[in-house]
Formats: structure tokens, C-alpha cells, sequence
């Protein structure tokens, strides 16, 4: 990634602190054209005030950011104001011109024109970006819930695969581990889980085991041995299916030289991977017989517990008791049997045992696929953006790609900064609603890839830089995400996992809510 500096350039100080820096006390732009102007552009760009931005990528030279506050000289060439009016306008959102926003005065405008552009840009469009708000509290209550729902002796390890179901596993991570509404309570989950090594290693600082649920296989292919080193050194609970992936995994520890972690998943019934469990046996001596090796879990999935009286569910739960009990006194507690997930720990108190692995209801979310009054989880996410354009049309024109709407009435549009290419999928085409100042309003138009568009008409105090809702935390809300999978016609799980990474996600919490950072202790073992 391109690294910066900004360095405020004028005086004779700020002059010196920049040759400090190595930055050349002449400006060049990106492709070298003041180069051959020596140095009266040069004291031009330095009485004008202009920031300078020393890049360190391909082409190792320098750019002008915005200016600062001051008016540009009128003898400023035309290619230096493009240069100048581009970076205004297509900077890095998270990069150079963000750094310099608190001290950035706009250029004023001359009859509605920039830089002899046509645009218009209000205050509040400038300072707003979609954004996905995380509620700790949420997280909190929810863990909360799952262990009033098990019972005391029962660990809790919470999914955080797929980036925490799109809510950000830094966020969730630090929420579920680090906080909790008595800074003298221990973490609100035993445990973590993520798909791979690779989520495993995005996560936060947190004392509490990490099982990685990605069956070890093919380790000496690519770079999977230096994945599992780094598992084994950090204690990272890695998943076996197999003996052939049981001997791999003993000699990298030894080269590695400590103990791995390991879990063994057995299949029985979701038929997705997994130990037959006529081999389990076979794998659990394999395991015992490498001194390199420490058997901590075993585990199945359930295919179909969000139905609560599935007769598979129960026949997977038997298999699994039947697969597992005889080794009981050869675990001596030593090694956590799981199968319950989120449903699981509702509806099927036989499948507890020594773990469950809440995933959907820590994020709030019922099992069912629909909001219940049994079961008070209360959503985590809340999805908004800024309004950063209205404008009013009339009756019969059309709006975005294809004239798939147009107007009944005259009436305004909203122009939204979300696409598909975001995660608000295509299908949401004048289909799909969005929150303004409490009120519904329609998506009218076709998705595009990074704006949608919306009808104003029966909301006619918004205006530019309003907030708007797209997926709301209220279950009851119209723009709930138990409202956007009906209208994707899918699943909670999809609409989460699929909102992308140019969607900030933010942890917050309620004000007034007194969660508060947990004391740290050692880290724990399963």
C-alpha cells in the first residue's frame, strides 16, 4: 500500500522540517511536468500554502494534495488546477484527504462552478460514509442469553467465520472477550471459532482458546505449513478429519517444537466432511499415539435443528452420543464434545453437553429465520448511509439503467451511496425499502454498482446529508434483514455475509450503558 506523509509547506520552519523528511523542497507533480519550470512554479505551489504528499509507491515521486485554507495563485497553470480539482474530488476516502479534512477549507465556489466544473457539493455529503453500526450491548445480551439457556457447566463458543458474519470479527471479537457490563465478570464466550487460519490470524488480542474449524488437509502443499506453524505456535485449536492429516500435523509440531491443538469433526449426517464415524476410532489412537499432538474436542453439525422436532437432528444427536460415549473415561473431561449451534442451544437441551457454538443468535438473530417473543436476542447491525443528493423530477421520467421506473407523479429522488458492489444486491430493484426520518421509502430504479436510488415523495423534509437506514436492528422494523432476505429471497446469513469491505463497520454503544473494559488475564485452554 502507498504510505504518505503530509507536510504542510510555507514558512521557513515548516521549509526545514520537510528537508528533515527528505521531501525536496521544489514541487513535482505525478508526472514530473514542473520539473523543467524550476523554481517559480515551485514558490507559486509554496505561496499558495499547498499540502504535499510524498507517496512511496510505483512511480516514487510526489503529488499535491488540496489546498489549505488559501486561495491558489491565478498564474496556476491549467494542468496544476486538474491535477488539484481531480485529487479533490477521487481521493482515497481512507487515505490522503481524509487526514487533511479537519484542516481543509473548500475552494470558494463562482456561480455554481468548481474549478470551472459544474458540481455541487453540500457540507454534510462530505463528512457522511456508509457505515455498519456494531452494538456491543447487543453482543453482550445475546451472549447473555445462550448461557441462561444452557447450563453452568456448559462452555460457550461463539462463530466469528466469514469476518463475524459480515459484522467485523475485530469488533466482535474485542467486544465478546474485552467487555462486559461488570468489568469484574470473565468474558462473555469460553472460546472463539473461524473458518481458517487466515481468519484466525485478522483477530485481536483476546485470552480466550481459537478453534479453527477447517479440516487440516494437504499441508505441505503451498504455503498451508507455514499457516499450520503459525496455528500451532499461537495454540490455535486445529480441526482433523483424517489420519493422513493427523501425521502431517505431528511432524510440522515437532519442527515447529510445541504441542498442537487438535479437534476431531465427525460426520454424522450433514455429509459434508468429517470422519466417518465407523473410523473415529481409528483416529482418536492415531492422535493418542503422537506425543506432538493434544486432543481438546470432538465435535459433529447439524443439518436441520432450526426445525425443532426434525427427526434427523435427533438421529445425528444419537450417532454422535453413540460414536463418542465409549471413550468417555479415556477423554476424563479433558476433551469438549460440541454440537449445538445456534438452534441447537434453543431447541435441543440433549445436544449441550460440555460446549455449544452459538453463531446467528449471538448477532441477534432467531434460528427460525423470523423474529419470535420466546427468544429475546436483539440484532447487532444497523446499516446507514448518507443522503448526498435530491432532486425533483416529473411525472413519466424515468430513473437508472434500463427505465425500469419511472415516476406515477412528480415527485423527488434520493440518491444513496450503496450498491451491489457493496452488498445491496440488484434484486432489491424496485423492490426494496429504506429508512428516512422514520418513514419508508421505496427503491425505485435499477441497483447499481455503487448507488441506489429512492423516492422522496412521501418524505418531503429530507434533504442532503440525512441519515439513511438500510438495514435496520429493530426485528419489527420494515427494513429488518428478516425483510431484506425475503426480498433477496435467501437467508439472514447472506445479507450479512455479503455486505462488503467499503462498509465501515463502527462498534458503538447505547449511551448511558455502562459496559466497560474487562480486566485482562491469562490466556485460557478447552
Amino acid at each position: 500500500m502507498r504510505r504518505t506523509e503530509l507536510i504542510a509547506c510555507g514558512t521557513d520552519e515548516q521549509e526545514r522540517h520537510a528537508g528533515r523528511l527528505g521531501v525536496p523542497r521544489r514541487a513535482r507533480s505525478l508526472h514530473g511536468s514542473f520539473r523543467n519550470q524550476k523554481g517559480d512554479v515551485a514558490r507559486k505551489i509554496r505561496a499558495s500554502r499547498c499540502a504535499m504528499v510524498r507517496g512511496t509507491g510505483n512511480w516514487g515521486s510526489e503529488r499535491m494534495a488540496r489546498p489549505i485554507g488559501e486561495e491558489v495563485c491565478a498564474e496556476e497553470t491549467r494542468k496544476t488546477r486538474r491535477l488539484r480539482f481531480l485529487n479533490d474530488c477521487m481521493g482515497d476516502r481512507a487515505g490522503t484527504i481524509a487526514r487533511a479534512e479537519s484542516c481543509y477549507t473548500p475552494r470558494p465556489s463562482i456561480e455554481g462552478h468548481t474549478n470551472g466544473v459544474a458540481i455541487r457539493m453540500d457540507a454534510k455529503q462530505t463528512l457522511g460514509e456508509p457505515r455498519l453500526l456494531i452494538s456491543r450491548s447487543a453482543l453482550l445480551h445475546n451472549a447473555n442469553l445462550v448461557r441462561r439457556a444452557i447450563g453452568p457447566t456448559t462452555r460457550v463458543c461463539a462463530i466469528l467465520k466469514a469476518d463475524a458474519y459480515g459484522h467485523g470479527a475485530n469488533i466482535v471479537a474485542d467486544a465478546l472477550c474485552n467487555f462486559s457490563i461488570d468489568a469484574s465478570e470473565g468474558p462473555a464466550v469460553d472460546a472463539i471459532a473461524v473458518a481458517s487460519v487466515d481468519e484466525a490470524v485478522t483477530l485481536p488480542d483476546i485470552n480466550v482458546p481459537v478453534i479453527v474449524f477447517r479440516p487440516l488437509e494437504n499441508a505441505f502443499l503451498g504455503r498451508q505449513r507455514a499457516k499450520i506453524e503459525e496455528a500451532v505456535r499461537n495454540g490455535w485449536v486445529l480441526t482433523l478429519c483424517s489420519t493422513a492429516g493427523a501425521e502431517d500435523l505431528a511432524r510440522i509440531a515437532v519442527a515447529a517444537g510445541k504441542r498442537a491443538s487438535v479437534q476431531v469433526m465427525v460426520d454424522t449426517g450433514m455429509t459434508r466432511g468429517g470422519v466417518e464415524a465407523s473410523r473415529l476410532h481409528e483416529l482418536l489412537l492415531k492422535i493418542d499415539s503422537k506425543p506432538s499432538l493434544r486432543l481438546t474436542g470432538i465435535c459433529t453439525h447439524f443439518s436441520n435443528a432450526e426445525h425443532p422436532n426434525a427427526n434427523h437432528t435427533l438421529d445425528q444427536l444419537a450417532r454422535f452420543r453413540q460414536s463418542t460415549d465409549p471413550f468417555s473415561e479415556l477423554f476424563q473431561g479433558k476433551v469438549m464434545r460440541h454440537a449445538a449451534n445456534s438452534a441447537g442451544v434453543f431447541f435441543l437441551p440433549a445436544s449441550h453437553m460440555e460446549m455449544v457454538r452459538p453463531g446467528i443468535a449471538v448477532y441477534g438473530i432467531d434460528p427460525t429465520g423470523k423474529p419470535s417473543i420466546d427468544r429475546a436476542l436483539r440484532p447487532v447491525m444497523k446499516w446507514t448511509a448518507p443522503l448526498v443528493d435530491v432532486r425533483t423530477i416529473r411525472r413519466g421520467v424515468c430513473v437508472g439503467y434500463g427505465q425500469s421506473w419511472c415516476a406515477g407523479r412528480d415527485t423527488r429522488i434520493g440518491l444513496v451511496p450503496v450498491g451491489y458492489a457493496d452488498g445491496y444486491p440488484r434484486s432489491y430493484s424496485n423492490r426494496a425499502l429504506m429508512l428516512i426520518h422514520g418513514k419508508p421509502c421505496a427503491v425505485v430504479g435499477r441497483v447499481s454498482m455503487d448507488l441506489t436510488t429512492i423516492d422522496l415523495g412521501d418524505c418531503p423534509q429530507a434533504q442532503i446529508g440525512d441519515e439513511v437506514t438500510l438495514l435496520d436492528n429493530d426485528p419489527l422494523s420494515p427494513v429488518s434483514v428478516y425483510a431484506l432476505a425475503k426480498w433477496a429471497e435467501t437467508i439472514p446469513y447472506e445479507v450479512f455475509c455479503r455486505i462488503g469491505p467499503r462498509v465501515q463497520r463502527v462498534a458503538i454503544a447505547p449511551e448511558g450503558w455502562g459496559h466497560q473494559p474487562r480486566t485482562r488475564s491469562s490466556s485460557r485452554e478447552l
